[in-house]
């Protein structure tokens, strides 16, 4: 019976998440359309194929025109933030993709697409497209990715789509440059703007008989600084909670440094909103929005991006033993997001004669 619940359960998530990001507001990012700049808010790897328990994330990203075009990524950790960036050419129609871990494809017919590995063991990916110097982001609304994350120790997966941001500047042609260089203003004209909060509909920890273990929730700022000199961008994600009986709870927040994973009823005020004691029914919706506030120091207002993996217990032994991902829905329009990054020099010297 439980089987049957969780794949009647899957398929009901899958169905209101395309409903409902097909009617996005125009200019914004979102996961289902193409784009110029791709982020992938969770990346994971964990030890070995011999330890336990392991994780594994492929990515895959497509470009569907008949010409090319070259990717500048970056790597960002978790943990610390630090970043390593790569660049590699998607050619005309071309799929690619490669192991978080390795860097690289797998099996005796890869494609020969090697990028340097993720350093782990928890972080995100930024890709977009740049001209032939790497001096400037280009109009290239023709790409779009999937992340796949493995967890071999519970013979379990779930994958999502990127969030995907298209050019948007007036005149500029496919391949055109877009903006200034080290700068992609998400601001709905150069760019899609960022979505003005998130929505997330969840079930509450504990829920059918503990059937729903937890979630587990990943929040980006749509203010990105990879620079080599870089600051951190510090927001509070301020929640507010409806449960199946439309009462609203408030109260709930989370301090956030540029990249934030964790349980949502660990949450750092008032977490246990999330259970079912607390939120006195079995399934809630959220709304997250990235705000200024003096309890979290230094902290500016910033939309979010997201990731939620739900947690499932099928056999109630007190252990996960299936997860699944849900990117959430997204509504409004928030234009002070950005990207900033080190372009490169598109002036070569000659050599001195």
């Amino acid at each position: 019976m439980k089987k049957e619940l969780i794949l009647a359960l899957a398929v009901l998530f899958v169905a209101a998440l395309a409903v409902s990001v097909a009617g996005a507001a125009p200019n914004v990012g979102n996961t289902t359309q193409k784009g110029s700049v791709l982020v992938f808010p969770k990346v994971q790897i964990t030890g070995t194929r011999l330890d336990a328990p392991q994780r594994e994330t492929f990515i895959t990203i497509s470009n569907d025109y008949y010409a090319d075009v070259n990717i500048k990524c970056y790597w960002r950790r978790g943990p610390n933030h630090h970043t390593q960036d790569f660049t590699f050419k998607l050619t005309a129609n071309q799929p690619a993709y490669f192991q978080a871990s390795t860097g690289q494809n797998a099996g005796s017919d890869a494609l020969p697409i090697a990028v340097p590995p993720f350093e782990g063991p928890d972080g995100m990916l930024l890709c977009f497209a740049v001209d032939a110097a790497g001096a400037n982001s280009i109009n290239w609304n023709h790409l779009y990715g999937t992340a796949t994350v493995i967890d071999y120790s519970l013979d379990s997966a779930y994958a999502y789509n990127s969030w995907n941001f298209a050019a948007r500047a007036a005149g500029v042609s496919l391949g055109g440059v877009v903006g200034t260089p080290g700068k992609i203003a998400l601001d709905g004209v150069k760019y899609d703007a960022c979505p003005q909060y998130l929505l997330v509909n969840f079930p509450s920890v504990g829920a059918y008989g503990g059937l729903f273990r937890n979630v587990d929730l990943t929040l980006v700022p749509c203010k990105v600084n990879v620079k080599q000199d870089t600051y951190n961008i510090k927001t509070k994600a301020q929640f507010d909670l409806w449960n199946e009986n439309e009462v609203h709870y408030t109260g709930v927040y989370q301090c956030i440094r540029s990249w934030f994973e964790g349980l949502i009823d660990g949450m750092a005020n008032n977490g246990s909103k999330f259970r079912l004691n607390d939120l006195h029914s079995a399934f809630g919706r959220f709304r997250v929005t990235g705000v200024a506030s003096t309890v979290c120091r230094e902290s500016v207002h910033s939309p979010l991006m997201g990731l939620a993996v739900i947690q499932i217990d099928s056999d109630s032994d007190d252990e996960i033993d299936a997860i699944t991902g849900v990117t959430g829905n997204s509504a409004g329009i928030d234009a002070s997001g950005f990207v900033k990054w080190d372009a490169q020099s598109s002036i070569i010297p000659e050599s001195v004669r």
